[in-house]
């Protein structure tokens, strides 16, 4: 029996498999991440098309990427043309807004001109096959394992070919691809711009000190892989008052400057209020109807409500600048200022 006939017997013995709904998890689905070279996923809502595709290579005798990034399999095995495909060979797919994402599934027959059945897991929570058009421009490639019933060969680095090294200085879409990923894991680059500045700069260095990689402030093929694992961020029970306890200087200076606001607005809206008061019945006295009504208080009060809305604004900005800083607390990111 050949190497593609194994594999896609095993993957059709599995068909129906359904990823559990609630807190409870199919064990079925997480021996797919197990076999596919990650044990250490606990549940079955992590993606898990490439966990699917790993674990059945595996099973049939194989070697996958050890990846759970669909694309990953751009790289496995030999590349064959669609028109050329058999049950068995490995189909990637485009999928989703992001360059890195994608979906991988076995190729199990043509269903018509210009469309194949893939089967697949995690297609709409479930291993089943479904229909893809080969013609939409979501097909990435077909892959079929090197040589019969031999382990099939990693012949490139897919996550190196794919994405550059990044370095300071560059721009691009590959850089909004990395800062998105940065934010996911809870590493604030600021705004989402492409470019490698150096916000950019300092999280790439702190997330490489996090996991454990070289520090040297580059996204190369190990820092990528890193920042295409699904992020897990476990939160502090941090509060506003216990990092104001603490001496946070973030929050003690947006304490101080929401005080100076609610001080400076309520004085300078009594004062032009006064002023504002003691002419209002002759500015008012004449107007006739709503409208008049209406016009003669805007411009009568506009003082007062000038001053209302710029310091609501700077409350708003200040309220939000102790938002980040306490994310920044719950998630461990910066636990100092």
């Amino acid at each position: 029996m050949s190497f593609n006939s194994k594999v896609i017997e095993l993957a059709r013995n599995d068909l129906g498999t359904w990823e559990f709904a609630g807190a409870e998890h199919n064990p079925k689905v997480l021996a797919y991440y197990d076999d596919a070279g990650h044990p250490e996923i606990g549940n079955d809502e992590v993606p898990w098309c490439a966990a699917f595709v790993g674990a059945m290579i595996a099973r049939a005798g194989g070697s996958g990427t050890n990846s759970l990034l669909a694309q990953s399999y751009l790289g496995w095995g030999v590349e064959v043309d669609i028109s050329d495909a058999k049950p068995g060979d490995v189909v990637v797919f485009k999928r989703g807004s992001k360059s890195w994402q994608g979906h991988v599934g076995f190729f199990e027959g043509w269903a018509g001109s210009g469309f194949i059945n893939l089967l697949g897991g995690n297609q709409g929570n479930q291993v089943n096959i479904q229909k893809y058009s080969v013609t939409d421009g979501r097909l990435l490639g077909v892959r079929r394992a090197a040589g019969e019933l031999q382990p099939p060969l990693i012949l490139k680095d897919p996550i190196q070919t794919d994405y550059p090294t990044l370095v300071k200085g560059m721009r691009g879409r590959f850089v909004e691809d990395a800062q998105e990923m940065l934010i996911g894991h809870g590493f604030f680059v600021g705004l989402v711009d492409g470019r490698f500045g150096r916000k950019t700069h300092d999280e790439v260095l702190a997330f490489q000190s996090n996991r454990g990689l070289l520090v040297d402030g580059k996204i190369g093929s190990k820092t990528w892989k890193e920042l295409m694992e699904d992020p897990v961020i476990e939160e502090r029970d941090v509060s506003i008052v216990d990092l104001r306890e603490r001496g946070s200087s973030t929050v003690q200076a947006a304490d101080k400057g929401q005080a100076t606001v609610a001080i400076g607005g309520s004085v300078t809206a009594v004062v032009a209020g006064i002023d504002a008061v003691s002419s209002a019945g002759d500015s008012l006295a004449g107007a006739e109807g709503a409208l008049e009504t209406a016009q003669g208080i805007l411009m009568t009060y506009w003082p007062i409500l000038a001053v209302a809305v710029a310091g609501f604004l700077v409350w708003r900005y200040l309220g939000q600048i102790k938002s980040s800083r306490l994310r920044d607390a719950r998630t461990g990111k910066n636990m100092g200022r």
